[in-house]
């Protein structure tokens, strides 16, 4: 399959620059004023894909989220070859949490989340 302008996707690919690889959690967090927000927050670095979906593969058993505070289970689902959504029950209700192996394209002046002393 050609793009509009002519070039193959893996062509496209292969001049990006050198990819780096990351571990990302997504996750229900607490916010200001007893709010919460879904959001980015772990992304640890891996030097391949293959690290990266080793290690996620192991956080969708062994991350511990914000919430709930105690954990009474927990269900895996394997939604894409790099992407785990994870729901785990709490004591009054279920939350959920993803993990992924992912690429980085492209990053210009973004903050990042931290590892947040994540061991996966």
């Amino acid at each position: 399959m050609q793009h509009w302008d002519g070039t193959h996707p893996e062509d496209v690919l292969a001049e990006e620059p050198a990819a780096e690889w990351f571990v990302l959690v997504e996750e229900t967090t607490s916010f200001a004023h007893n709010r919460d927000a879904w959001r980015l927050s772990t992304r640890i670095p891996c030097a391949t894909r293959a690290e990266a979906r080793k290690r996620a593969r192991r956080g969708a058993r062994n991350f511990r989220p914000e919430h709930p505070a105690m954990e009474r289970g927990r269900a895996i689902y394997q939604i894409g070859n790099d992407t785990w959504l994870v729901q785990v029950q709490g004591e009054v209700t279920d939350f959920v949490f993803r993990v992924s192996a992912a690429r980085l394209i492209s990053e210009t002046g973004v903050t990042t989340a931290d590892d947040n002393g994540a061991v996966l």
